[in-house]
């Protein structure tokens, strides 16, 4: 498989200053280094999720990657080429990107704006042809921006404003695209809907993309590959974090997904690929039954503060039935104590509270 971007030892960081806007371009002075040593690749067909906790480095990364900020060693290649040595515009025809910054676009129609993709192409004054004006017109198609397309992106949501950008990247047709936090201001259909149009662009017209994101659930189930920021735990403090690769199901399996995002007061369940608030513990209780009752009722009983032990005939206790074609929650306090028959799960849960 051909790689089309390459990182080959690199090193990425900032310049604390320079963040807050006070150091010239020179970049001169000391530089923090986030992390470094990265030697990795995205291939033509491949769907990345670049993922990390708050501060690991993942914009950092992105802006490294795609030029906007210089590296602090190693190589960034285009298809076997440094992109210190391509133009502004060959690496425009290559690569486009989506960040999360709020950019002054100043009135333009949301035509307009998509348009502004195809700039590498016809440069700022260029007029477009009808090749030009039918990719613009498929990128808006696509990313379902056709009810507003007269807009004007002032008076868009953030969400919509979200779409537009991620129609612009595709307008630029380029074969890798880099996408910081891509549905962040999204509901949860146009999440899915983002991550089915990045994934189909993979898999049907060879695209390389690259997006970071706090969507763990919709990443372990959509991505090819995981790009994972780890804080590094080395006794060296020049560098904060590491990046880790493989597929979502090693990582998750050699317990390195959960070491990641490891903090106290939650925890990440292997069984169902999500994560899970550690509630204080009550006691002990029994769950008879199994399937996607049981599923829930379990959740609904960690929520109250119970351990739940599945299978265990023991006081308290709650049984799953079936009866008359009805599903039955029976509680059950004590040996001696009378079972309860509840018919929804609120009413078991009413059930078990104490009785003022």
């Amino acid at each position: 498989m051909n790689r089309l971007l390459s990182l080959n030892d690199l090193a990425i960081g900032y310049h604390p200053a320079k963040r807050l806007g006070l150091l010239a371009s020179d970049h001169s002075g000391r530089w923090r280094t986030i992390a470094k040593a990265l030697t990795l690749e995205l291939n033509p067909g491949e769907l990345v999720c670049l993922l990390g906790p708050n501060g690991s480095g993942k914009s950092t990364l992105m802006r490294t990657m795609s030029g906007i900020q210089p590296p602090l060693a190693g190589r960034i290649e285009i298809l076997g080429q440094s992109i210190t040595k391509m133009s502004p515009k060959d690496i425009a025809l290559n690569l486009s990107i989506v960040l999360t910054d709020r950019i002054l676009i100043g009135n333009l129609s949301v035509y307009a704006l998509v348009a502004l993709g195809r700039s590498p192409y016809t440069g700022w004054m260029g007029r477009l042809s009808e090749e030009d004006e039918a990719i613009v017109q498929e990128a808006i198609e696509i990313t379902g921006t056709t009810d507003f397309v007269n807009s004007h992106i002032s008076d868009l949501s953030d969400g919509e404003r979200q779409k537009v950008m991620i129609a612009r990247a595709l307008a630029q047709d380029t074969p890798i695209i880099l996408l910081d936090e891509p549905t962040a201001f999204l509901d949860l259909p146009n999440r899915i809907e983002i991550i089915q149009l990045l994934r189909k662009l993979t898999h049907q017209k060879g695209k390389s993309i690259l997006m970071s994101t706090h969507e763990l659930d919709l990443a372990l189930q959509a991505a090819d590959k995981i790009w994972l920021m780890q804080e590094n735990r080395s006794a060296r403090k020049d560098c904060k974090s590491k990046l880790l690769a493989g597929l979502p199901e090693e990582l998750i399996l050699n317990g390195q997904f959960e070491e990641a995002f490891a903090r106290e007061g939650f925890l990440f369940d292997r069984q169902t690929g999500s994560f899970q608030i550690h509630h204080q513990t009550c006691g002990e209780i029994g769950l008879i039954g199994e399937g996607t009752l049981a599923f829930w009722t379990k959740r609904a009983l960690e929520r109250l503060g119970y351990q739940v032990l599945q299978n265990q005939r023991m006081f308290p206790r709650v049984e799953i039935l079936h009866k008359s074609g009805t599903d039955l929650w029976r509680y059950i306090s004590s040996e001696d104590s009378q079972p309860q028959d509840n018919i929804t799960i609120t009413e078991l849960i009413v059930a078990m509270q104490p009785k003022r």
